[in-house]
This record gives C-alpha cells, structure tokens and sequence, in this order.
C-alpha cells in the first residue's frame, strides 16, 4: 500500500467519480489535489504519494535502467498502484463509482500503464507531461477491442524532458483503442499550462 490522503464530500451519489492523482518526481500527495475540483468538480479524491525518497519530495521509481530493464522497475509500480487503489475504493465501499485518475510526469508514466494493462479499469484519465514506456506500448498495441476509456493527453512544447513526439506517441498508441483521445500541446516547458484545465474540462461532458 501506498501512502495517501482521501477526501469524501459529504453528498455524493452514484455518477460522483473517484478521481486518483499520482504526482511526478520529488513532490508529494498535495501537489495535484487543487485539479480535482478545477477540472471535475464534485468528486471523491484519493491522492497517492510515492515510497521513495527524492529530492524535496517522493517519487513512485527512479528511472536508472541501466542495471534493470523499465519493465521490471516500472510494471511492479502499476501493480501494486492497481492494488492500492482497488484497496482503498473497497474499503470505503466505492465500488460503484466511475475511476477517474490525473497524472503528472510519473504519474502520468504511471497512467499509460494503468490503461494498457488494466483495460476498463479508468473511466476517464488525464495524462500530463509523460511518456508511454515500450513494454506499456506493446501492451496497447495487443488490445484488439475499444476499451470504455476517455482520455485527455497534454505535452508543452518546450518541454525538456519530453518533447512533444513523445506526447504524440502516447495519443498514437492510445487513440486506437481507448474509447475517445484528446490531445493538445502548450507553449510550456514540464509543467500544466494555464490553458490546460480548461481544455481538460471537455473530457467530463463525454457521457
């Protein structure tokens, strides 16, 4: 289990989601807690924090793989994230509810793999300023059949860290199997633009 914070509001019904957010490198489970009501509104929200020490904050892995392949560092990290979240949801009694999920670097690392290798898991997920691993990519490319997903994807233009064909990429391998794919690049570097929320909003009038 990971470390997290959740938030219940005291009226919710069975269309309210529960939206997870998973944060990138050195930051923690309050870096992304004001996008929930931004973007989405009424929400359950359960932020997960990473277990590894890193800079100022948490992360979810290191990305070294020069000793260990992505897969066996990354695929471990989807793995338990789904058992957490499974864990939570059952033992607040949420099973019934639509699973959101917003995803910041890592985070969004993180999110392809939740859609690749849990399909129809996340009804609908908003992936900012990530990358989609090979075996993540691979996975996707076996889903013969539309999963009920909506996603959202984001890129900044002047990202460093990944520049916007890696942004296109992730559009490219999910757009042929989720049920709907947004994707929209900003004049930013690795960050959220200011555009973006309000872009991301769309995703919530898909029914």
């Amino acid at each position: 289990m990971y470390e997290y914070k959740i938030d219940i509001p005291s009226s919710i019904n069975i269309t309210t989601p529960v939206v997870i957010t998973i944060h990138g490198m050195g930051s923690n489970y309050d870096d992304l807690n004001t996008l929930v009501p931004a973007i989405i509104g009424n929400a359950v929200s359960i932020h997960l924090q990473g277990d590894l020490s890193f800079g100022a904050g948490y992360a979810f892995f290191i990305p070294d793989f020069t000793k260990h392949s992505e897969e066996s560092i990354i695929r471990p990290v989807i793995d338990k994230i789904y058992a957490t979240i499974t864990k939570i949801i059952a033992d607040n009694n949420l099973q019934q509810q639509p699973i959101y999920l917003i995803g910041f670097s890592q985070g969004a690392i993180i999110g392809t793999g939740l859609i690749n290798l849990y399909a129809d898991f996340l009804t609908k997920v908003w992936l900012f300023s990530g990358r989609m691993p090979t075996f993540i990519a691979e996975s996707g490319q076996k889903l013969t059949t539309k999963t009920k997903t909506d996603v959202f994807v984001s890129q900044g233009l002047i990202d460093p860290l990944f520049e916007p064909k890696v942004g296109q990429a992730i559009a490219k391998n999910l757009g042929s199997h989720v049920r709907t794919l947004q994707y929209k690049e900003y004049p930013s570097g690795h960050t959220i633009h200011v555009n973006t929320i309000v872009d991301a909003q769309s995703l919530i009038h898909i029914k």
